[in-house]
């Protein structure tokens, strides 16, 4: 009766083995199934902020550049986020980090970039990071990190390389030169003040350098004697010896590119040395409030080549440019402001279409956008290098104290005054 009872006993336990294994198995198999379906589906449902660097110079030169990037990106983050986030991720608001790229070697924005990316492995996108040459080596590691880069940057080599993750919103370096050669060749006509002989100075920093030499090459192909090509260290600290160089073949116009400082010394030992002509530039230090305080006199009637003005006519332009001034107590909302507002809004098209913070699938959806916008061309599409396909150059005149836009003509705000020396 004994071993009778002990085999039951046995018998039992082992039926219960049986089910709690089963059981067991059965709760796994659910746990897996359920944890796949997690990881293969990143809907955003329960994304409540979407994480967005951005990456400028906050410092050193460039710093008040770098100081709009941010203002600009601003306006857009708290407009987005007091209308209702980002409807696609149940209202998920942008969440902005900041970080200075101030350097003079450009390995340290790269440096910077890795960082940012490494302390937040759930960012989704990279704004930045306006000096090209911080550009080319940050996006770099954004490309090797997946990580989507919008960028306000000019030098051709940002889209020139094959890369996937970055995509450039105004135009290249070597078309604005090139559209401001045809523009004051047509103006001189207009005016009849022929253009013979251009010097050309700009510091030796990827987009200032690019355009100063398509500028230089679009000039000599028009037939015009381009004697002096000067590419200079930023910083100077005295530019007489330069001025002297540059009009000694007596220009009629001259083309000067680098940082605020740098081009006001330039503009002002010209002027003393009895230039009277007209200046062109590009970009940067012509688009800021600061420039008109610098070169004061010097400066009236300069050209600049230019990603975006304040009196674009395109919708939400003026409406933009009213609330900037209003925010900031400035008189015109620059550049860079302009240029990363409009690629916020880019942005956020973007995650709506994804319906995710996944940077690869945000990287999909701004690839593939085709959406109305402030940016100069009044819309935002890319080819297949990430270059904005709709963008067009244009070029400004500081008259009156503020940069106005001048060419080309379908989307100036007032008739260009131009002087040759």
């Amino acid at each position: 009766m004994k071993n009778k009872i002990n085999f039951l006993s046995i018998s039992v336990c082992f039926m219960f083995f049986l089910l709690f294994v089963a059981g067991c198995s059965s709760a796994s198999n659910s746990d897996g199934e359920d944890s796949g379906s997690d990881s293969g589906s990143d809907s955003g449902a329960d994304v409540d902020t979407v994480k967005v660097a951005v990456i400028a110079p906050l410092t050193g030169p460039f710093a008040q550049n770098g100081e709009n990037v941010v203002k600009g990106t601003e306006l857009a983050i708290e407009e987005i986020n007091n209308n209702g986030g980002i409807k696609s991720l149940d209202g998920a608001h942008l969440e902005l980090i900041t970080a200075d790229a101030g350097s003079a070697d450009p390995s340290h924005a790269a440096s910077v970039t890795r960082r940012v990316i490494q302390e937040n492995p759930d960012l989704t996108a990279v704004i930045g990071l306006w000096a090209s040459a911080y550009t080319v080596a940050a996006s770099t590691v954004t490309e090797q990190e997946k990580i989507p880069m919008l960028s306000q940057s000019f030098t051709d080599e940002i889209t020139d390389r094959g890369y996937e993750y970055v995509f450039q919103f105004p135009e290249k370096a070597s078309v604005m030169g090139e559209l401001a050669v045809d523009a004051l060749m047509d103006l001189s006509q207009t005016h009849n003040q022929e253009i013979k002989t251009v010097a050309i100075v700009a510091d030796n920093q990827s987009s200032n350098k690019t355009v100063g030499q398509a500028t230089a090459k679009q000039f000599k192909e028009l037939g015009v004697d381009v004697p002096v090509e000067e590419y200079y260290q930023p910083g100077i600290t005295d530019a007489t010896s330069m001025s002297t160089k540059i009009l000694n073949p007596d220009p009629d116009l001259v083309y000067v590119g680098g940082a605020i400082a740098d081009v006001s010394m330039i503009m002002k030992t010209l002027r003393g040395m009895g230039y009277e002509g007209t200046f062109l530039g590009n970009g940067g230090a012509y688009v800021i409030k600061e420039f008109k305080e610098a070169t004061g006199d010097a400066g009236n009637g300069s050209f600049a080549t230019v990603g975006w003005n304040w009196d674009f006519p395109y919708d939400g332009a003026e409406e933009f440019n009213q609330k900037y001034m209003d925010e900031f107590d400035e008189p015109f909302a620059p550049q860079e402001a302009g240029e990363d507002y409009a690629m916020v809004y880019a942005l956020k098209e973007a995650l709506e279409t994804a319906g995710t913070s996944n940077p690869e699938e945000v990287r999909d959806a701004v690839a593939n956008l085709d959406i109305p916008s402030i940016m100069t061309g009044g819309n935002i599409s890319f080819d297949e290098t990430g270059m904005n396909a709709d963008v067009i150059p244009a070029l400004v005149e500081w008259i009156d104290g503020v940069p106005r836009t001048v060419y080309p003509k379908e989307i100036s705000s007032t008739e260009p005054i131009f002087k040759v020396n």
